[in-house]
């Protein structure tokens, strides 16, 4: 993408006729299409730059003029041209001050003894060169803080070096009840007890990561939330941080244990079903043979009443017996679906 500008409209401020020409004839043989205008005082700058009128998108600022100069005039034009890029132009060398106009937010320093119609041209190319990607830098910025800011799901920067916790987004305000202030004042210990070197360990390791366990959250005395962590390590101010994603799964959980209790249960049932009653039904069963047994032993014919109560009791064991089977495995094929 070409940052230059297809119409440069320039303002020139500059009091000497010489220098004036110069720039002029420079400006003529690189930028030919070009326009601009002369203010030969800081009033006279002021005006044109108040003007809505004028458009300006470049300034080229000679730092002494009749009624201002310096640092003075810089903050000055700087605060009248809010965004429009400065180029000095000056004969005089000075190197800390042309960085402390650097720092100002000029946008590059030229002396007039060695300028050309060459240094000057690259000098401008490069002024919209450095906007243009300064502009991509703050709109990814822009993108970066809104997927930060406007995630549903809470996130935590966290320096690597000792776990304080740099920023949060919005929804982890809102989700743990604790201020942005009260954040950072926090260690990461603070809200995850387990959150150790280990774990910092494994973010070094893994640029990106999703750790399998879960774990609790909570900010000072707030009810505890169970989160599934992810993200990634970045550089946070020229400092290294992990990103944290503290996905929120405390209804699942609660959900997983409860459903898990109910197995238990369940288990409990089918192992009371299988022992504690299937045992006296087993020895009754038994018993019947035995008598039965004991009876063919020594030829004794009981009454018919009595075969037919005897008949009736071992079945009526053998029934109970398969149905406590079918209860047990029917216990046993529900824990398995639940899980």
């Amino acid at each position: 993408m070409n940052a230059f500008p297809k119409l440069l409209n320039i303002l020139i401020i500059e009091d000497n006729k010489g220098d004036q020409l110069l720039v002029k004839d420079y400006l003529d043989d690189e930028v030919p299409d070009s326009f601009y205008k002369i203010a030969e005082t800081f009033e006279q700058a002021s005006t044109l730059l108040q003007d809505e009128n004028e458009g300006f998108n470049l300034i080229l600022l000679d730092l002494t003029l009749p009624d201002k100069e310096g640092i003075d005039l810089i903050k000055s034009i700087l605060s009248l041209g809010e965004n429009i890029p400065i180029i000095i132009l000056t004969g005089y060398v000075d190197i800390d001050f042309s960085i402390k106009s650097l720092v100002l937010g000029v946008s590059d320093y030229l002396l007039k003894d060695t300028l050309t119609s060459a240094s000057l041209y690259k000098s401008i190319a490069y002024t919209f060169e450095r906007r243009l990607i300064d502009k991509q830098l703050i709109a990814s910025n822009k993108r970066y803080q809104e997927l930060f800011q406007f995630n549903p799901q809470p996130i935590f920067i966290i320096s690597v070096k000792n776990l304080n916790i740099l920023d949060v987004n919005e929804a982890a305000v809102v989700k743990y009840d604790c201020s942005r202030e009260e954040f950072l004042h926090l260690n990461m210990k603070d809200i995850q007890d387990d959150f150790n070197e280990e774990l910092v360990d494994y973010f070094l390791t893994n640029k990106n990561f999703r750790l399998e366990e879960s774990y609790h959250h909570k900010c000072k005395d707030n009810q505890l939330s169970v989160v599934d962590l992810r993200g990634n390590l970045i550089d946070f101010k020229g400092n290294k941080a992990i990103l944290l994603l503290a996905i929120d799964i405390t209804e699942r959980y609660q959900y997983i244990t409860k459903i898990e209790k109910q197995n238990k249960k369940l288990s409990d049932i089918a192992w009371q079903q299988s022992h504690m009653v299937r045992a006296p039904l087993t020895r009754l069963m038994g018993l019947v043979d035995l008598f039965e047994m004991e009876q063919k032993i020594k030829s004794v014919e009981l009454p018919d009443e009595l075969n037919f109560l005897l008949s009736n009791m071992l079945s009526s064991a053998h029934e109970i017996d398969k149905v406590i089977k079918e209860i047990v495995r029917n216990t046993h094929d529900e824990g398995e679906e639940e899980e």
